[in-house]
């Protein structure tokens, strides 16, 4: 009788020690992962604003990191491939460069709002312009306007 017992004690120890190896948000052996594979095009492209873009949220850029272990993510490369777990996605069209300019945009916007002012009138193509919200909208639509 004690050497069943202490076989089943051995046999759950094991089990026990081989669930603690699965990290939780990682796949295992009975889900598999599929991706959505993004190539860095433009420079300025952040794991942030991909997030944004293909999953509808820029928090995701910290999973999208996770399943990119290779990538930095203070410094993506132009050529580098980001995959992107098929879960998150919201959006599958390619990530357009106006969009890069929007978010830049989105920025600027949000510094001015901490109390840093950006002139719009500094901005070249823009010069004469006023420095509020309509010259800046009217920047930015000049700036969408020369990307291709």
């Amino acid at each position: 009788m004690g050497a069943v017992r202490a076989c089943t004690l051995i046999c759950l120890a094991l089990i026990n020690s081989g669930c603690s190896l699965v990290k939780s948000g990682h796949w295992s052996s009975d889900s598999e992962v599929h991706y959505f594979e993004h190539t860095v095009h433009h420079r300025g492209e952040t794991l942030s604003d991909l997030a944004d873009w293909y999953t509808g949220s820029w928090r995701n850029w910290i999973v999208i990191a996770q399943h990119n272990p290779a990538i930095s993510v203070h410094s993506i490369k132009i050529g580098e491939t980001i995959r992107i777990p098929e879960t998150l996605l919201v959006n599958r069209q390619a990530y357009p460069r106006a969009y890069l300019a929007r978010i830049n945009n989105r920025f600027q916007q949000t510094l001015e709002a901490d109390g840093v002012q950006y002139k719009v009138s500094s901005i070249k193509g823009c010069e004469n312009l006023p420095n509020d919200s309509e010259g800046l909208q009217a920047c930015t639509d000049r700036i969408n306007a020369q990307l291709p």
